[in-house]
Protein backbone atom coordinates (compact mmCIF):
# COMPACT_ATOMS: atom_id res chain seq x y z
CA UNK A 1 0.00 0.00 0.00
CA UNK A 2 1.56 3.06 -1.09
CA UNK A 3 1.89 6.30 1.46
CA UNK A 4 0.79 9.77 1.42
CA UNK A 5 1.50 12.55 3.65
CA UNK A 6 -1.12 15.19 3.96
CA UNK A 7 -0.64 18.53 5.66
CA UNK A 8 -2.82 20.34 7.07
CA UNK A 9 -5.16 17.94 6.88
CA UNK A 10 -7.56 19.39 9.64
CA UNK A 11 -8.99 21.81 8.18
CA UNK A 12 -12.16 22.40 5.43
CA UNK A 13 -10.66 20.47 2.80
CA UNK A 14 -8.55 17.91 5.01
CA UNK A 15 -11.88 16.03 6.11
CA UNK A 16 -12.44 15.37 2.50
CA UNK A 17 -9.02 14.33 1.16
CA UNK A 18 -8.60 12.39 3.86
CA UNK A 19 -12.29 10.35 3.56
CA UNK A 20 -11.45 9.96 0.02
CA UNK A 21 -7.78 8.58 0.54
CA UNK A 22 -7.79 6.85 3.63
CA UNK A 23 -9.35 3.40 2.54
CA UNK A 24 -6.53 3.72 -0.38
CA UNK A 25 -2.95 4.20 0.73
CA UNK A 26 -1.49 4.35 3.93
CA UNK A 27 -2.41 8.14 5.06
CA UNK A 28 -0.24 10.34 7.01
CA UNK A 29 -2.56 13.08 8.40
CA UNK A 30 -0.47 15.70 10.05
CA UNK A 31 -1.84 19.15 11.27
CA UNK A 32 -0.87 21.45 13.99
CA UNK A 33 -4.31 21.41 15.98
CA UNK A 34 -5.14 17.53 16.63
CA UNK A 35 -8.70 18.13 16.54
CA UNK A 36 -9.19 15.05 15.11
CA UNK A 37 -8.10 12.03 16.22
CA UNK A 38 -6.64 10.35 13.17
CA UNK A 39 -4.37 13.26 13.33
CA UNK A 40 -0.56 14.13 14.08
CA UNK A 41 1.36 17.06 15.23
CA UNK A 42 3.53 18.79 12.56
CA UNK A 43 4.45 22.35 12.49
CA UNK A 44 5.01 22.55 8.87
CA UNK A 45 7.50 25.89 9.82
CA UNK A 46 9.61 23.74 11.74
CA UNK A 47 11.90 22.48 8.69
CA UNK A 48 13.79 19.91 10.83
CA UNK A 49 10.51 18.24 11.82
CA UNK A 50 9.05 17.90 8.27
CA UNK A 51 12.59 16.47 6.77
CA UNK A 52 12.31 13.66 10.08
CA UNK A 53 8.78 12.81 9.42
CA UNK A 54 10.03 12.99 5.55
CA UNK A 55 12.55 10.53 6.62
CA UNK A 56 11.22 7.94 8.62
CA UNK A 57 7.35 8.33 6.75
CA UNK A 58 8.54 7.78 3.91
CA UNK A 59 5.72 8.99 1.66
CA UNK A 60 5.12 8.42 -2.09
CA UNK A 61 3.18 11.41 -2.32
CA UNK A 62 3.31 14.46 -0.82
CA UNK A 63 -0.43 16.67 -0.48
CA UNK A 64 0.53 20.37 1.42
CA UNK A 65 -3.18 21.69 2.58
CA UNK A 66 -1.41 23.43 5.56
CA UNK A 67 -2.01 26.99 5.03
CA UNK A 68 -2.91 30.55 7.11
CA UNK A 69 -5.97 31.43 4.97
CA UNK A 70 -7.69 33.95 7.01
CA UNK A 71 -6.95 36.81 5.08
CA UNK A 72 -7.55 39.62 8.39
CA UNK A 73 -5.13 37.38 10.28
CA UNK A 74 -2.72 37.14 7.32
CA UNK A 75 -2.87 41.22 6.75
CA UNK A 76 -1.83 41.52 10.55
CA UNK A 77 0.89 38.75 10.58
CA UNK A 78 2.34 39.14 7.26
CA UNK A 79 5.49 37.61 8.34
CA UNK A 80 3.66 34.43 9.69
CA UNK A 81 1.70 34.19 6.91
CA UNK A 82 4.37 34.13 4.41
CA UNK A 83 6.15 31.37 5.95
CA UNK A 84 3.08 28.94 6.75
CA UNK A 85 2.03 30.09 2.69
CA UNK A 86 5.43 30.72 1.50
CA UNK A 87 8.71 29.67 2.71
CA UNK A 88 6.96 26.05 4.08
CA UNK A 89 5.73 25.33 0.71
CA UNK A 90 9.10 26.01 -0.65
CA UNK A 91 10.76 23.73 1.99
CA UNK A 92 8.14 20.90 0.75
CA UNK A 93 8.70 21.43 -2.67
CA UNK A 94 12.51 20.83 -1.95
CA UNK A 95 11.85 17.78 -0.01
CA UNK A 96 9.55 16.52 -2.76
CA UNK A 97 12.33 16.83 -5.22
CA UNK A 98 14.80 15.22 -3.53
CA UNK A 99 12.03 12.60 -2.89
CA UNK A 100 11.61 12.00 -6.53
CA UNK A 101 7.82 12.07 -5.30
CA UNK A 102 4.44 13.96 -6.34
CA UNK A 103 4.03 17.31 -4.73
CA UNK A 104 0.19 18.58 -4.66
CA UNK A 105 -0.41 22.55 -3.72
CA UNK A 106 -3.60 23.79 -3.31
CA UNK A 107 -3.85 27.51 -4.51
CA UNK A 108 -6.28 30.47 -4.92
CA UNK A 109 -7.99 32.28 -6.56
CA UNK A 110 -7.27 35.36 -4.45
CA UNK A 111 -3.58 35.35 -6.03
CA UNK A 112 -5.10 37.73 -9.13
CA UNK A 113 -5.72 41.35 -8.98
CA UNK A 114 -8.50 43.18 -10.16
CA UNK A 115 -9.43 42.99 -13.21
CA UNK A 116 -12.97 41.61 -13.76
CA UNK A 117 -12.66 38.92 -16.13
CA UNK A 118 -12.73 35.02 -15.94
CA UNK A 119 -9.21 33.39 -15.31
CA UNK A 120 -8.27 30.35 -16.97
CA UNK A 121 -5.26 27.96 -16.30
CA UNK A 122 -2.97 30.05 -18.27
CA UNK A 123 -3.37 33.02 -16.29
CA UNK A 124 -1.13 34.73 -14.14
CA UNK A 125 -1.54 37.40 -11.91
CA UNK A 126 -0.62 40.63 -13.53
CA UNK A 127 0.10 42.69 -11.04
CA UNK A 128 1.19 41.87 -6.90
CA UNK A 129 -1.85 40.21 -5.34
CA UNK A 130 -3.81 43.34 -3.61
CA UNK A 131 -3.77 41.17 0.23
CA UNK A 132 -0.83 39.11 1.81
CA UNK A 133 -2.87 36.15 1.50
CA UNK A 134 -2.65 36.31 -2.13
CA UNK A 135 1.12 36.74 -2.15
CA UNK A 136 2.00 34.80 0.20
CA UNK A 137 0.02 32.04 -1.48
CA UNK A 138 1.12 32.81 -4.80
CA UNK A 139 4.94 32.52 -3.53
CA UNK A 140 3.94 29.31 -2.74
CA UNK A 141 2.33 28.63 -6.02
CA UNK A 142 5.47 29.73 -8.21
CA UNK A 143 7.34 27.07 -5.56
CA UNK A 144 5.32 24.70 -6.90
CA UNK A 145 5.71 25.39 -10.41
CA UNK A 146 9.36 24.54 -10.33
CA UNK A 147 8.81 21.06 -9.39
CA UNK A 148 7.72 18.84 -12.74
CA UNK A 149 5.71 16.36 -10.61
CA UNK A 150 3.25 19.15 -8.93
CA UNK A 151 -0.41 19.02 -9.39
CA UNK A 152 -1.42 23.11 -8.42
CA UNK A 153 -5.16 23.10 -7.98
CA UNK A 154 -6.51 27.04 -7.81
CA UNK A 155 -10.13 26.79 -5.83
CA UNK A 156 -12.12 29.59 -5.51
CA UNK A 157 -15.18 30.63 -2.56
CA UNK A 158 -14.72 27.52 -0.79
CA UNK A 159 -18.05 25.84 0.85
CA UNK A 160 -16.89 22.46 2.84
CA UNK A 161 -15.75 21.09 5.95
CA UNK A 162 -18.88 21.39 8.02
CA UNK A 163 -20.46 23.38 11.01
CA UNK A 164 -17.23 22.51 13.35
CA UNK A 165 -14.91 23.46 10.53
CA UNK A 166 -16.22 25.73 8.02
CA UNK A 167 -15.03 29.19 9.17
CA UNK A 168 -15.80 30.40 5.64
CA UNK A 169 -18.93 32.45 3.92
CA UNK A 170 -21.76 29.87 4.40
CA UNK A 171 -21.74 29.14 7.69
CA UNK A 172 -21.35 32.68 8.66
CA UNK A 173 -24.94 33.07 6.64
CA UNK A 174 -25.96 29.80 8.13
CA UNK A 175 -25.25 31.34 11.90
CA UNK A 176 -27.16 34.21 11.18
CA UNK A 177 -29.91 32.37 10.17
CA UNK A 178 -30.02 29.86 12.97
CA UNK A 179 -30.06 32.66 15.47
CA UNK A 180 -33.24 34.06 13.87
CA UNK A 181 -31.62 36.68 11.66
CA UNK A 182 -34.66 38.10 9.45
CA UNK A 183 -32.33 40.25 7.14
CA UNK A 184 -28.67 39.55 5.93
CA UNK A 185 -26.41 42.36 4.46
CA UNK A 186 -24.77 41.12 1.02
CA UNK A 187 -21.54 42.27 -0.64
CA UNK A 188 -22.98 43.26 -4.26
CA UNK A 189 -19.60 44.08 -5.76
CA UNK A 190 -17.45 41.04 -5.35
CA UNK A 191 -17.30 38.11 -8.68
CA UNK A 192 -16.39 34.31 -7.88
CA UNK A 193 -16.61 30.65 -8.62
CA UNK A 194 -17.39 28.33 -5.53
CA UNK A 195 -15.68 25.25 -5.14
CA UNK A 196 -16.94 22.16 -2.64
CA UNK A 197 -14.21 20.87 -1.07
CA UNK A 198 -15.70 17.35 -1.42
CA UNK A 199 -15.78 17.43 -4.72
CA UNK A 200 -12.01 18.70 -4.67
CA UNK A 201 -11.00 15.69 -2.70
CA UNK A 202 -12.34 13.84 -5.84
CA UNK A 203 -10.12 16.11 -8.32
CA UNK A 204 -6.85 15.79 -6.22
CA UNK A 205 -7.71 11.70 -6.06
CA UNK A 206 -8.00 11.74 -9.62
CA UNK A 207 -4.92 13.68 -10.96
CA UNK A 208 -3.01 11.80 -8.13
CA UNK A 209 -3.66 8.55 -10.12
CA UNK A 210 -3.11 9.50 -13.06
CA UNK A 211 0.12 11.32 -12.83
CA UNK A 212 -2.17 14.53 -14.56
CA UNK A 213 0.83 16.94 -13.73
CA UNK A 214 0.34 20.61 -14.21
CA UNK A 215 -2.22 23.61 -13.32
CA UNK A 216 -5.86 23.29 -13.06
CA UNK A 217 -8.81 25.38 -11.63
CA UNK A 218 -10.91 23.11 -8.96
CA UNK A 219 -14.48 24.48 -9.01
CA UNK A 220 -17.80 24.03 -9.37
CA UNK A 221 -19.87 24.08 -12.89
CA UNK A 222 -22.91 26.85 -13.17
CA UNK A 223 -21.02 29.66 -13.95
CA UNK A 224 -20.03 32.89 -11.74
CA UNK A 225 -22.03 33.92 -9.03
CA UNK A 226 -21.80 36.72 -6.59
CA UNK A 227 -22.60 36.53 -2.88
CA UNK A 228 -26.24 37.38 -3.20
CA UNK A 229 -26.96 34.44 -5.42
CA UNK A 230 -25.29 32.17 -2.89
CA UNK A 231 -27.20 33.90 -0.29
CA UNK A 232 -30.50 33.82 -2.34
CA UNK A 233 -29.99 29.73 -2.75
CA UNK A 234 -29.21 28.93 0.52
CA UNK A 235 -32.85 30.72 1.16
CA UNK A 236 -34.44 28.54 -1.43
CA UNK A 237 -33.19 25.68 0.05
CA UNK A 238 -33.95 26.39 3.75
CA UNK A 239 -37.47 27.60 2.37
CA UNK A 240 -36.91 31.02 4.05
CA UNK A 241 -37.03 32.95 0.48
CA UNK A 242 -40.25 34.86 1.90
CA UNK A 243 -38.84 34.86 5.73
CA UNK A 244 -35.63 37.01 5.26
CA UNK A 245 -34.78 39.66 3.37
CA UNK A 246 -31.26 39.86 1.59
CA UNK A 247 -30.14 43.57 1.35
CA UNK A 248 -27.28 44.69 -0.94
CA UNK A 249 -24.05 46.49 0.05
CA UNK A 250 -20.84 47.39 -1.12
CA UNK A 251 -17.63 45.80 0.52
CA UNK A 252 -17.19 49.00 2.33
CA UNK A 253 -20.21 48.28 4.72
CA UNK A 254 -18.15 45.54 6.03
CA UNK A 255 -14.30 47.33 6.01
CA UNK A 256 -14.02 47.21 9.91
CA UNK A 257 -14.32 43.49 10.74
CA UNK A 258 -13.07 42.30 6.80
CA UNK A 259 -10.52 45.12 6.04
CA UNK A 260 -7.86 42.59 4.06
CA UNK A 261 -8.12 43.99 0.37
CA UNK A 262 -9.78 41.53 -2.25
CA UNK A 263 -10.05 41.18 -5.58
CA UNK A 264 -13.39 42.61 -7.28
CA UNK A 265 -13.56 39.05 -9.38
CA UNK A 266 -12.28 35.50 -8.34
CA UNK A 267 -13.69 33.96 -11.45
CA UNK A 268 -11.83 30.44 -12.33
CA UNK A 269 -12.40 29.17 -15.53
CA UNK A 270 -11.98 25.22 -15.28
CA UNK A 271 -11.98 24.15 -18.95
CA UNK A 272 -8.99 22.05 -18.71
CA UNK A 273 -9.62 19.76 -16.01
CA UNK A 274 -13.48 19.39 -17.54
CA UNK A 275 -12.20 18.18 -21.09
CA UNK A 276 -10.20 15.51 -19.06
CA UNK A 277 -13.24 14.61 -16.97
CA UNK A 278 -16.66 16.19 -17.37
CA UNK A 279 -17.57 13.89 -14.53
CA UNK A 280 -15.52 15.29 -12.15
CA UNK A 281 -17.87 18.56 -11.71
CA UNK A 282 -21.34 19.49 -10.65
CA UNK A 283 -23.59 22.21 -10.60
CA UNK A 284 -22.49 24.49 -7.44
CA UNK A 285 -26.12 25.19 -6.69
CA UNK A 286 -26.28 21.31 -6.34
CA UNK A 287 -23.25 21.30 -4.26
CA UNK A 288 -24.87 23.67 -1.81
CA UNK A 289 -27.80 22.18 -1.71
CA UNK A 290 -26.25 19.06 -0.69
CA UNK A 291 -23.64 20.70 2.05
CA UNK A 292 -26.35 22.43 3.62
CA UNK A 293 -27.91 19.20 4.62
CA UNK A 294 -24.73 19.61 7.22
CA UNK A 295 -26.88 22.35 8.49
CA UNK A 296 -30.58 22.16 8.44
CA UNK A 297 -30.40 21.29 12.33
CA UNK A 298 -28.57 24.86 12.94
CA UNK A 299 -31.34 26.49 11.21
CA UNK A 300 -33.96 24.48 12.19
CA UNK A 301 -33.48 24.61 15.89
CA UNK A 302 -33.78 21.18 16.26
CA UNK A 303 -30.28 20.11 17.88
CA UNK A 304 -30.42 18.20 20.76
CA UNK A 305 -27.62 16.37 22.77
CA UNK A 306 -28.61 13.33 20.97
CA UNK A 307 -27.30 14.98 17.73
CA UNK A 308 -24.00 15.31 19.44
CA UNK A 309 -23.72 11.98 20.26
CA UNK A 310 -24.36 11.08 17.11
CA UNK A 311 -21.50 13.72 15.88
CA UNK A 312 -18.96 12.50 18.37
CA UNK A 313 -19.07 8.77 17.37
CA UNK A 314 -19.45 9.17 13.53
CA UNK A 315 -22.84 7.86 13.12
CA UNK A 316 -25.00 9.29 10.16
CA UNK A 317 -28.16 9.63 12.33
CA UNK A 318 -27.60 12.99 12.71
CA UNK A 319 -28.75 16.27 10.46
CA UNK A 320 -24.89 17.03 11.11
CA UNK A 321 -23.71 14.74 9.03
CA UNK A 322 -26.48 12.95 6.65
CA UNK A 323 -30.04 11.58 8.26
CA UNK A 324 -32.92 13.70 10.73
CA UNK A 325 -33.10 10.92 12.86
CA UNK A 326 -31.66 11.94 16.33
CA UNK A 327 -33.97 15.39 17.08
CA UNK A 328 -36.61 13.03 16.50
CA UNK A 329 -35.42 10.09 18.49
CA UNK A 330 -34.56 12.59 21.03
CA UNK A 331 -38.18 13.83 21.53
CA UNK A 332 -39.48 9.77 21.58
CA UNK A 333 -37.10 8.57 23.81
CA UNK A 334 -35.87 11.46 26.31
CA UNK A 335 -38.50 10.46 28.89
CA UNK A 336 -37.41 6.77 29.24
CA UNK A 337 -33.87 7.27 28.68
CA UNK A 338 -33.46 6.15 32.26
CA UNK A 339 -35.94 3.24 32.29
CA UNK A 340 -34.62 1.33 28.65
CA UNK A 341 -32.50 -1.71 29.64
CA UNK A 342 -31.94 -3.42 26.17
CA UNK A 343 -31.69 -1.72 22.79
CA UNK A 344 -30.83 -3.98 19.80
CA UNK A 345 -29.63 -2.37 16.57
CA UNK A 346 -29.69 -4.24 13.77
CA UNK A 347 -26.42 -3.11 11.12
CA UNK A 348 -23.54 -2.41 12.78
CA UNK A 349 -21.48 -0.87 10.40
CA UNK A 350 -17.83 -1.23 9.51
CA UNK A 351 -15.30 1.51 7.63
CA UNK A 352 -14.76 -0.66 5.10
CA UNK A 353 -18.00 -0.84 3.80
CA UNK A 354 -19.13 2.41 4.76
CA UNK A 355 -19.39 5.79 2.83
CA UNK A 356 -19.38 8.53 5.44
CA UNK A 357 -18.20 12.31 5.10
CA UNK A 358 -16.69 12.29 8.15
CA UNK A 359 -13.20 10.49 8.79
CA UNK A 360 -13.97 10.07 12.58
CA UNK A 361 -16.55 7.21 12.13
CA UNK A 362 -15.98 4.23 14.20
CA UNK A 363 -17.14 0.67 13.40
CA UNK A 364 -20.30 0.57 15.67
CA UNK A 365 -20.42 3.98 16.02
CA UNK A 366 -24.57 4.38 16.89
CA UNK A 367 -23.95 1.36 19.41
CA UNK A 368 -21.91 3.78 21.31
CA UNK A 369 -24.09 6.70 20.82
CA UNK A 370 -26.72 4.78 22.71
CA UNK A 371 -24.37 3.51 24.74
CA UNK A 372 -24.06 6.81 26.21
CA UNK A 373 -27.45 8.20 25.84
CA UNK A 374 -28.90 5.48 27.57
CA UNK A 375 -26.68 4.91 31.19
CA UNK A 376 -28.73 1.70 32.58
CA UNK A 377 -29.06 -0.38 28.96
CA UNK A 378 -26.99 -3.26 27.20
CA UNK A 379 -26.79 -2.37 23.94
CA UNK A 380 -26.73 -5.14 21.36
CA UNK A 381 -25.85 -5.21 17.58
CA UNK A 382 -26.38 -7.16 14.72
CA UNK A 383 -24.32 -7.98 11.30
CA UNK A 384 -24.17 -9.75 8.55
CA UNK A 385 -20.30 -9.15 8.47
CA UNK A 386 -18.07 -11.27 10.86
CA UNK A 387 -15.09 -7.96 10.94
CA UNK A 388 -18.24 -5.70 12.17
CA UNK A 389 -18.75 -7.60 15.49
CA UNK A 390 -16.82 -6.52 18.66
CA UNK A 391 -17.31 -6.46 22.42
CA UNK A 392 -16.60 -3.45 25.11
CA UNK A 393 -18.51 -2.52 27.96
CA UNK A 394 -22.54 -2.26 27.73
CA UNK A 395 -22.10 -3.20 24.18
CA UNK A 396 -22.28 -7.17 22.82
CA UNK A 397 -22.94 -8.35 18.93
CA UNK A 398 -24.00 -10.69 17.18
CA UNK A 399 -23.67 -12.40 13.78
CA UNK A 400 -27.07 -12.43 12.14
CA UNK A 401 -28.16 -12.39 8.52
CA UNK A 402 -31.67 -10.78 8.21
CA UNK A 403 -33.10 -13.02 5.40
CA UNK A 404 -32.40 -16.11 7.68
CA UNK A 405 -35.36 -16.69 9.83
CA UNK A 406 -33.36 -19.08 11.84
CA UNK A 407 -30.66 -16.26 12.32
CA UNK A 408 -33.79 -13.92 13.67
CA UNK A 409 -34.94 -16.32 16.28
CA UNK A 410 -31.35 -17.01 17.66
CA UNK A 411 -30.64 -13.48 17.99
CA UNK A 412 -33.47 -12.85 20.17
CA UNK A 413 -32.56 -16.06 21.98
CA UNK A 414 -29.09 -14.68 22.76
CA UNK A 415 -30.58 -11.41 23.54
CA UNK A 416 -33.43 -11.80 25.42
CA UNK A 417 -37.03 -11.31 24.17
CA UNK A 418 -37.30 -8.23 27.07
CA UNK A 419 -35.82 -5.86 24.47
CA UNK A 420 -37.19 -2.16 24.48
CA UNK A 421 -35.93 -0.52 21.16
CA UNK A 422 -35.39 -2.42 17.87
CA UNK A 423 -33.70 0.04 14.89
CA UNK A 424 -33.16 -1.69 11.39
CA UNK A 425 -30.29 0.15 10.06
CA UNK A 426 -29.48 -2.94 8.13
CA UNK A 427 -30.26 -4.22 4.24
CA UNK A 428 -32.38 -1.12 3.97
CA UNK A 429 -34.29 -3.53 1.44
CA UNK A 430 -37.99 -3.53 1.55
CA UNK A 431 -38.73 -6.47 1.25
CA UNK A 432 -35.87 -7.70 4.23
CA UNK A 433 -37.34 -4.84 6.47
CA UNK A 434 -40.73 -6.59 6.48
CA UNK A 435 -39.18 -9.98 6.69
CA UNK A 436 -37.49 -8.96 9.42
CA UNK A 437 -40.07 -7.43 11.21
CA UNK A 438 -42.70 -10.07 10.87
CA UNK A 439 -40.10 -12.66 12.14
CA UNK A 440 -39.23 -10.36 14.91
CA UNK A 441 -42.51 -8.65 16.29
CA UNK A 442 -44.12 -12.21 17.76
CA UNK A 443 -41.08 -12.93 19.68
CA UNK A 444 -40.57 -9.49 21.67
CA UNK A 445 -42.79 -7.54 23.89
CA UNK A 446 -45.57 -5.69 23.34
CA UNK A 447 -44.38 -2.37 24.70
CA UNK A 448 -41.05 -2.63 22.50
CA UNK A 449 -40.32 0.60 20.06
CA UNK A 450 -39.71 -0.81 16.69
CA UNK A 451 -38.24 1.09 14.12
CA UNK A 452 -37.58 0.59 10.70
CA UNK A 453 -35.21 3.30 9.10
CA UNK A 454 -33.98 4.41 5.77
CA UNK A 455 -36.95 3.64 4.13
CA UNK A 456 -36.75 4.86 0.68
CA UNK A 457 -39.93 7.03 0.05
CA UNK A 458 -43.87 7.37 0.91
CA UNK A 459 -44.18 4.85 -2.11
CA UNK A 460 -42.26 2.61 -0.07
CA UNK A 461 -43.67 3.43 2.90
CA UNK A 462 -47.29 2.64 1.87
CA UNK A 463 -45.97 -0.78 0.15
CA UNK A 464 -44.45 -1.38 3.48
CA UNK A 465 -47.24 -0.86 5.50
CA UNK A 466 -49.24 -2.69 3.09
CA UNK A 467 -47.06 -5.89 3.91
CA UNK A 468 -46.97 -5.87 7.74
CA UNK A 469 -50.91 -6.37 7.60
CA UNK A 470 -52.61 -6.18 10.66
CA UNK A 471 -49.53 -4.43 12.57
CA UNK A 472 -50.50 -0.74 13.78
CA UNK A 473 -47.66 1.70 11.73
CA UNK A 474 -46.61 5.22 12.63
CA UNK A 475 -44.96 7.68 9.85
CA UNK A 476 -43.20 10.42 12.16
CA UNK A 477 -42.80 13.81 10.16
CA UNK A 478 -39.18 14.09 10.60
CA UNK A 479 -38.41 17.15 8.52
CA UNK A 480 -40.51 20.69 8.87
CA UNK A 481 -40.97 21.65 5.32
CA UNK A 482 -38.02 23.46 4.49
CA UNK A 483 -35.62 20.64 4.83
CA UNK A 484 -33.22 20.22 2.50
CA UNK A 485 -33.54 16.66 2.12
CA UNK A 486 -36.22 14.07 3.03
CA UNK A 487 -35.83 11.22 5.18
CA UNK A 488 -38.36 8.23 6.22
CA UNK A 489 -38.84 6.26 9.21
CA UNK A 490 -41.18 3.29 10.04
CA UNK A 491 -42.65 2.63 13.66
CA UNK A 492 -44.41 -0.70 13.73
CA UNK A 493 -46.55 -1.22 16.93
CA UNK A 494 -46.56 -4.61 18.34
CA UNK A 495 -50.27 -6.23 18.76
Amino acid sequence: MKKILITGCGGMLGDAVYAQLRKRYHVNATDINLIEPWLSYLDVRDLKSVKKVCAEFKPDYLIHLAALTDMEYCETHPEEAAQVNGTATENLVKISKKLDIPFVYISTAGIFTDDKKEHSEKDDPKDTPVSVYGKTKYQGEVAAKSWRKSIIIRAGWMMGGGPKKDKKFINKIVKQLSSGATKINVVNDRVGTPSYTYDLAKIIVFLLERNLYGLYHGTCDGGNVTRHDVVSHILECFNLQDKVKVVEVGSDYFKDSFFAPRPFSEQLGNKKLKSTNPELFRSWRDCLKEYLGMFYWKVSGNHTPLCDLAYKYGTDKCPEINHSYTPFYYKLLQPKRNSIKKILEIGIGYPSNMNHIVPHYRAGASLYMWREFFPNAMIYGADILPEALFKDAHIETFLCNQKKDTDLTNLIKSTGSDIDIVIDDGSHVKKVQVFTCLILLPLLKKDVIYIIEDVKDAVEVTGMIKKLGGYDCEVPKLNPERQVRQDCLVIVKNK
